[in-house]
């Protein structure tokens, strides 16, 4: 039970100490990116929704779900920790797929501008750039799968839903953007099986 718990505290300090780590390289990361020649992606849709600024709803949705999980989370330390490790997951896949496929910004595109995670960004204007895949949306879509109750889990579901249709709505995303989204969070949620066993053995 002692080395348990030690395994345990370790497995904390590790998955912090790499959250920490890509909060530092962020900045870089998306220095780089706005240096990459972007393409525009097969587009069915956007051309039919007149883009509109619905970032203050958004952002309420947004903010209120990642409460909800960390209070719903906070009693069950293995599956916080599942969820972090997850989340880290997904952002290096984000990472990864935003390097391997640049777009450029969709047409009529309003920032969002998020104080939260704007001192991220390269400059001090919003970003328009880290675009595939859509990360407001594939968040929100682990937390669906990270959800711990029936309620919780319909609660994201729906809050899933809004900040997709948000995001469209605003034109900060493609659609192919928010249509992939759900997909790497299956799998950066699959591939936090492996990263728990290997952090808490």
């Amino acid at each position: 039970m002692a080395l348990e718990r030690k395994a345990r505290k370790i497995a904390w300090v590790v998955t912090v100490a790499v959250g920490l780590f890509l909060l530092f390289l962020l900045p870089a990361f998306f220095g780089f990116i706005d240096t990459l020649e972007g393409f525009a992606p097969y587009e069915p849709l956007l051309s039919m929704v007149p883009a509109m600024d619905v970032s203050i709803p958004l952002f309420i949705v947004l903010y209120a779900s990642i409460l909800t999980m960390l209070v719903l989370t906070i009693r069950v330390p293995l599956l916080a920790l599942r969820t972090l490790q997850a989340a880290l997951v997904l952002a290096l896949f984000r990472m990864a797929m935003m390097a391997l496929v640049p777009l450029i910004p969709p047409p009529g595109l309003i920032a969002l501008q998020d104080p939260c995670v704007q001192v991220l960004y390269p400059t001090s204007f919003p970003f328009e750039k880290d675009l595939f895949f859509s990360g407001h949306t594939a968040n929100l879509f682990l937390f669906v799968l990270a959800a711990p109750t029936r309620g919780s889990r319909l609660f994201m579901m729906v809050a899933t839903f809004l900040v997709a249709i948000a995001v469209l709505v605003q034109h900060v995303h493609w659609t192919v953007d928010v249509v992939a989204a759900p997909f790497f969070a299956v799998l950066a949620w699959w591939c936090s099986r492996w990263t728990m066993v290997l952090s808490t053995r």
